[in-house]
């Protein structure tokens, strides 16, 4: 009986020992690799590049140094918008196409040759191919056009379609006919808006907007660091308390009420109290200067579309006369 203990007691590790091996063996596989480990997702995906080009664009902007790069950026831009808002859209097209081509190729590159996004390699290709892509997509900007209203009429009819659902509209939940017909008609109608230039009042419109605000955040930053290095607005008015920021903070005071107070008046006695709510003057002097300028912005841009409408009508006269002859 103790030997047959002994012997049971000695095998059973064995069996233990043996199930253990076989179990190691089958998660490593014949040839000994651990397969059990889920790798990590690749770095150098086309996501990852755009969330590192917008992170180092973040970075820059939310920094405080070299803030005259976001800040003359945003003044050249606004006065882009102000003045040329269809230039200004068509701009944004080109970038966006060139941002697109270029992440693109970098993915494909890294992926082919085993090369970081950061190797020099990845940058040259991803420069070529987002040259070329904008130079097709300026070759097509008639198409890219259209292809953007469709986009826009996508989105709109998306959130249409939540908004009805919402107000107890069922029918758009389950109906896929119902839901193919409204996307179809959203898309071809904003298609047919942006392949006619029907769009181009609306871009006026909020380039204008935007413009504005651009550039009086611009001119509000550059006031203020002014204001700050020299002594004249001590000796002007001695109750102000200039307050820095970033270009971004600047802006941010113009379209938010509760953003952080900066400027050359900030948290002074010139700010005022209106029915228990602060008026921030940096805010109120910011926001006439961008309405200023939008109206002035919106005026010339509306003149510009007009004569070229015209034009544009006079030069489909002239080629329907001719046609008219020939017949």
């Amino acid at each position: 009986d103790d030997a047959k203990a002994a012997k049971k007691d000695g095998e059973e590790p064995a069996d233990s020992d043996g199930k253990q091996k076989q179990d190691d063996k089958d998660k490593s596989g014949d040839d000994g690799v651990d397969y059990t480990t889920t790798p990590a997702p690749a770095d150098d995906s086309e996501m990852t590049i755009l969330h590192h080009i917008a992170s180092q664009i973040q970075e820059q902007v939310d920094s405080g140094k070299h803030q005259f790069v976001p800040a003359g950026a945003a003044l050249a831009f606004g006065l882009l918008m102000l003045f040329n808002g269809k230039g200004m859209f068509h701009l944004l097209l080109l970038a966006a196409a060139f941002v697109l081509f270029f992440v693109f190729a970098m993915s494909e590159v890294s992926a082919a040759l085993g090369v970081g996004r950061h190797s020099l390699i990845s940058h040259v290709v991803g420069l070529e191919a987002g040259l070329l892509g904008a130079f097709v997509a300026k070759r097509g900007i008639d198409g890219v056009v259209a292809a953007v209203g469709m986009a826009v009429g996508a989105l709109l009819a998306m959130l249409s379609r939540e908004e009805l659902i919402h107000l107890g509209m069922s029918s758009l939940e389950d109906n896929r006919g119902l839901i193919v017909a409204m996307y179809s008609v959203f898309v071809l109608v904003f298609a047919w808006v942006f392949a006619a230039s029907k769009h181009l009042r609306a871009v006026a419109l909020f380039s204008s907007i935007a413009g504005g605000l651009l550039v009086s955040s611009a001119v509000s930053w550059a006031v203020t660091v002014i204001a700050i290095r020299s002594n004249w607005i001590a000796s002007a008015l001695p109750a102000a308390t200039p307050k820095a920021g970033t270009w971004l903070d600047f802006f941010l005071l113009l379209v938010h009420p509760d953003a952080n107070d900066v400027g050359v008046f900030a948290h002074s006695r010139y700010n005022a109290m209106v029915h228990g709510a602060i008026w921030r003057t940096d805010r109120v002097v910011g926001l006439v200067l961008a309405a200023i300028l939008f109206i002035v912005g919106f005026r010339v841009q509306s003149r510009i579309l007009r004569s070229s409408l015209a034009a544009d009508a006079r030069e489909c006269d002239v080629l329907r006369e001719a046609l008219l002859s020939e017949a």
